[in-house]
């Protein structure tokens, strides 16, 4: 289930929680402020149903709690490392008819690892800082009325090598927490190892430059790709799907916000293939996105040059988005648009006059297009994104108009 509007649930593939529990180990951090009537084991302390309440723990710790959705829907608490190292939070409820939830949020109660099953139990692995404070959230998310006791197992194990991924970071709910600025190594294998998920959340606004670079000899093919999570759900906003083992994004990110990298494995001739995966901040600049309605010309949305703007369409639902644009001056523009979704999806791009004349169209086979083309300082142009085979499918966009190199 989801936590609270947290609906992640849509990539059940690779988002649902890793089952078992975590490992254990040294390097603490504060100490437990509730009572301590069991040896080793800590007992909540209410009130902390929000993060300004949340009861401090320590790391390793055992926590017997309580919940209800009626009364008592969420227990907050709160911890910090002394060094850094991979947490593992397991939740177990002790009615399996009740359905509790679990997330890890970091300082700025940014989201870093979600596990929403529809069970009683519930499992978080995270690769954490020094020094931060992060947050636990127990839902209850459906009690049947009634109040669940649970467990609440917080354990760390030493950090990985600095640059290096630690395992397992196959989902959304336990990603790798990424360093940024800087350089990542790690290795997929298709099919044991599909995916290694890597999560940051950018201090600045502005387009960073992503690449991915294999290490393998052959044929082995690599794809990466970068989810936003906003507005309780995980989207995906950007993808690099070249044949081979080297991909590049360069995508504009917005501070504060979560994002997800993610490693695809898509054929690695079963053997571990190693990368590395670096981030750099290119520049300023702010995402712009598309505003609906801007299915027609009467309707379209007004852009400036440069522009880098997000939108989404549906063949059947939002066949067409529609934006116009006035150059400052007269010179070729080169106009680009990019599809974030399976082959066999099929956009279109083309450009029309201020009287809805057709002066350019890109309609390839796959959800790729581009056109170059000279326009006149002062008239009034509309681009127009075209949805024509999305097989009833919603999914986002990437459209970029600048001056031609």
């Amino acid at each position: 289930m989801s936590i609270r509007v947290l609906g992640l649930v849509i990539f059940s593939g690779f988002l649902m929680a890793c089952g078992g529990g975590g490992s254990s180990g040294g390097g603490a951090s504060n100490t437990s402020g509730g009572s301590n009537n069991n040896p080793g084991v800590t007992t909540e302390t209410e009130p902390n149903d929000d993060t300004g309440s949340a009861m401090v723990i320590g790391v390793p710790d055992t926590v017997r709690g309580s919940v209800n959705l009626a009364l008592d829907e969420f227990d907050y608490f709160t911890f910090t490392l002394n060094q850094p190292g991979t947490v593992a939070i397991d939740l177990r409820g002790d009615t399996a008819t009740m359905d509790l939830d679990l997330a890890l949020y970091d300082q700025s109660v940014a989201l870093i690892g979600i596990s929403a099953s529809d069970t009683h139990n519930e499992h978080i692995e995270a690769s954490l800082d020094a020094g931060v404070t992060y947050y636990i959230e127990v839902e209850a998310f459906d009690t049947l009325g009634q109040t669940s006791n649970y467990t609440l197992d917080v354990s760390v194990s030493a950090a990985s090598q600095p640059g290096m991924e630690t395992e397992p970071n196959d989902t959304f709910a336990a990603p790798d927490v990424f360093s940024f600025p800087g350089t990542v190594t790690g290795s997929v294998n298709n099919p044991s190892d599909l995916a290694d998920i890597f999560s940051f959340v950018p201090a600045q606004t502005g387009t960073y430059v992503i690449d991915l670079v294999g290490q393998g000899g052959g044929a082995e093919d690599i794809d990466l790709l970068v989810y936003e999570f906003s507005g309780g759900m995980v989207t995906p906003i950007a993808g690099s799907h070249s044949p081979g083992q080297i991909e590049t994004l360069s995508v504009n990110l917005v501070s504060g916000i979560q994002y997800f990298m993610f490693v695809n494995a898509l054929d690695t001739g079963s053997v571990d293939l190693a990368y590395s995966l670096s981030v750099q901040l290119f520049g300023g600049g702010v995402v712009t996105n598309e505003v609906e309605p801007n299915d027609s010309f009467g309707t379209a949305y007004p852009i400036a040059i440069p522009v880098d703007l997000t939108g989404s369409l549906n063949d059947t639902t939002d066949d067409t988005d529609v934006f116009i644009l006035t150059p400052v001056q007269a010179g070729n523009y080169l106009i680009e648009m990019q599809g974030f979704a399976g082959n066999a999806f099929d956009l279109d791009l083309a450009i029309f006059d201020q009287n809805q004349v057709l002066l350019g169209i890109s309609d390839g086979l796959d959800q790729f297009e581009s056109i170059t083309i000279t326009l006149a300082a002062g008239l009034p142009y509309f681009v127009i994104v075209d949805a024509f085979d999305t097989s009833g499918q919603t999914f986002t966009y990437d459209l970029t108009i600048d001056v031609a190199p």
